[in-house]
């Protein structure tokens, strides 16, 4: 839908935390707390590996994390702009659009929450919010379609 794909080298997927997260969220066995924990730990790498990635231009988040507030869940988006500050990069509002912009190298991305809430597939849920934004992201993208 935004005319770039796995397999020319124009889209890539990255996990913020390598964690199964849908498994720790529903496991009664995992400590929420320590999740968090991990997680907050992987986002230092992930703050780090976006500054190395000349192309990257959007970022588009989905699905849930575990929240600070009694291991409830909360949405990726919402933890990355609580957590950007620590790592040196400010989200601003742009019109429409969320930017990520560093401070040290003014390097900037687009962040969009590719998030549905009104849908119970999580691919359904992507595929439906890229479907009603994908004129907006095109138009952030090197080579619109």
């Amino acid at each position: 839908m935004l005319g770039v794909s796995y397999e020319e080298g124009t889209a890539v997927h990255l996990d913020l935390s390598y964690r199964s997260t849908t498994a720790m969220l529903d496991n009664p066995k995992t400590d929420p707390a320590e999740f968090r924990r991990m997680v907050a730990h992987d986002a230092d790498f992930f703050f780090r590996l976006l500054l190395l990635c000349p192309t990257l231009r959007i970022l588009l988040t989905s699905g849930p994390i575990v929240g600070e507030t009694r291991g409830r869940p909360e949405g990726l988006f919402g933890f990355l702009f609580a957590t950007a500050p620590r790592h040196g990069f400010k989200m601003v509002k742009d019109q429409d659009l969320w930017r990520l912009w560093h401070e040290l190298t003014s390097r900037e991305f687009v962040v969009h929450d590719a998030d549905t809430q009104d849908e119970k597939c999580p691919t359904c849920r992507v595929v439906k919010n890229l479907h009603e934004n994908r004129d907006i992201l095109r138009a952030h993208l090197p080579a619109a379609r």
